[in-house]
């Protein structure tokens, strides 16, 4: 696995942190995913690429902030989350249809009250 990432880091001009990363989600698929959108944009505070929070919109059918959060990412768990990286994720779920605009602030906001309801998650 770690020379695996190492060629995937290589080729697609990441850290070995942001492909173990995906890894961890995509396995043996990862270079497949992360061929297909390169970026080296990272999410604010994250080790996960945005072209793979991209790929999950679009191929994982993530329609919303918490399913992307929760599910498909598993942000849940990263002590780091923050309310920037959740901002970029509603700007990519406008961005690619499945958030108005108009209801952006509110996504990120009803997210954040969820996560430290939910899951006594507090938001650095």
């Amino acid at each position: 696995v770690a020379s695996a990432c190492d060629a995937i880091a290589r080729r697609e001009s990441l850290s070995r942190d942001s492909v173990a990363a995906v890894w961890r989600l995509c396995g043996s698929r990862t270079a497949s995913v992360l061929a297909t959108s390169p970026s080296t944009e990272l999410l604010p505070g994250c080790d996960l690429p945005v072209s793979f929070a991209r790929w999950a919109i679009r191929h994982e059918f993530a329609t919303s902030l918490a399913d992307l959060v929760e599910r498909r990412l598993m942000l849940l768990y990263h002590q780091r989350l923050s309310r920037a990286c959740l901002e970029r994720l509603a700007e990519l779920l406008v961005a690619e249809g499945h958030l108005p605009a108009s209801e952006q602030a509110a996504a990120v906001a009803a997210e954040t009250d969820r996560l430290a309801a939910r899951y006594g998650k507090q938001l650095g």
